[in-house]
């Protein structure tokens, strides 16, 4: 592939043919390069990477005359890469700019390869621009392997694993792609909610990205969420329009953190009513047999079984005075009783 530098009017460069085009709007956001910004980069320092065009080939494209409008689908360069650089230099009035050109005869996965690399040594690559990348290789390379080790020496760092992944997110729905464009959702989530009802995964969307929980947050509230759903067979977004769900949800006065604490109280409320009942009772049960804080009971988990255990905490001799006199207490207290044969009440019936 033959490639040289030459001055070309700006005009005759297509900027609407993204083919070659990996940069995502939501990577300047990311970067925090406007194109504002850019265009004052360029004019003051200059432009210090020139772009890399296409020349058509002149049977299929010819030059333009003077008072044709730029931008026509005949127009003599497509982009490989430098879509803002350009637009840049068109918002400065530039009539020519620098560019790298490469002849007609060059393949098009090469030069998807110079896009790629154009952009992932520069900054590294958010998810979305990795899974538009992705897809637009793997319509020339069908042996995974083979597309994984093109795309690294480009900079792209892949394997057949996390390919898989990122051709899925790029057909998820756009919603989605943007979240995880900009971080506010793992890949993870973003492939689960993607292969939920529309309706749903933007509900839940909608409630990732406003409460910014963490990811293992974001799996238990999806989880409980779901069993929710099969267990009284109705629709994601029916469990998160519960009237309560929504209290939490939409109140002006707690933080995220709380909602997310909230939240995650109430699905679970929801989801095992038995068992946080069992948990109600059994915490009052206990704040009665007024153990030191030096020393803990330990109940089964999720009340399964029957073993429970202590834990203690000492340092001195009187301190394990303490403890062992407590525990002595514990031996005929009623409460301490009723936890150990679980003799609590049944839950109410509504």
């Amino acid at each position: 592939m033959r490639l040289f530098f030459d001055t070309v009017p700006i005009r005759d460069i297509d900027t609407r043919d993204t083919f070659y085009k990996i940069t995502t709007a939501e990577a300047a956001e990311i970067t925090g390069l406007s194109g504002t910004a850019l265009s004052a980069s360029i004019q003051q320092a200059g432009l210090l990477s020139p772009p890399v065009l296409w020349r058509r080939p002149k049977d299929a494209s010819e030059r333009l005359p003077e008072n044709s409008p730029g931008d026509s689908p005949n127009s003599r360069y497509r982009v490989v890469c430098g879509f803002r650089r350009i637009a840049a230099c068109r918002a400065l009035g530039w009539e020519r700019i620098h560019a790298r050109i490469c002849d007609s005869a060059a393949p098009d996965p090469d030069l998807l390869l110079i896009a790629i690399s154009d952009n992932a040594f520069h900054r590294k690559l958010n998810l979305m621009e990795q899974a538009v990348a992705a897809a637009k290789l793997s319509e020339y390379f069908k042996d995974s392997r083979a597309l994984c080790r093109c795309a690294g020496a480009a900079g792209l760092a892949l394997n057949p694993g996390l390919l898989e992944k990122l051709l899925e997110l790029n057909q998820a729905d756009g919603a989605i792609q943007e979240k995880v464009a900009l971080d506010r959702i793992s890949l993870t989530i973003g492939l689960a909610l993607g292969a939920l009802e529309k309706p749903d995964a933007l509900m839940l969307l909608e409630i990732f990205d406003a409460l910014n929980p963490t990811l293992n947050h974001q799996k238990e509230i999806l989880r409980m969420v779901k069993a929710l759903a099969r267990l009284n067979d109705v629709t994601l977004k029916a469990v998160l329009s519960a009237e309560e769900i929504r209290a939490v949800l939409e109140d002006t006065e707690h933080d995220r953190n709380w909602k997310i604490r909230e939240l995650k109280t109430l699905l679970r409320r929801m989801r095992y009513p038995e068992m946080v009942w069992f948990e109600k009772q059994y915490a009052a049960h206990a704040a009665r047999l007024k153990l030191p804080e030096a020393l803990r009971l330990i109940p089964p988990r999720d009340f399964e079984g029957n073993r429970f255990s202590f834990q203690g905490d000492f340092s001195t001799r009187e301190d394990f005075t303490v403890l062992v006199r407590a525990l002595e207490r514990l031996r005929d207290h009623p409460d301490f009783i009723r936890i150990l044969e679980k003799d609590f009440e049944d839950l109410p019936v509504k």
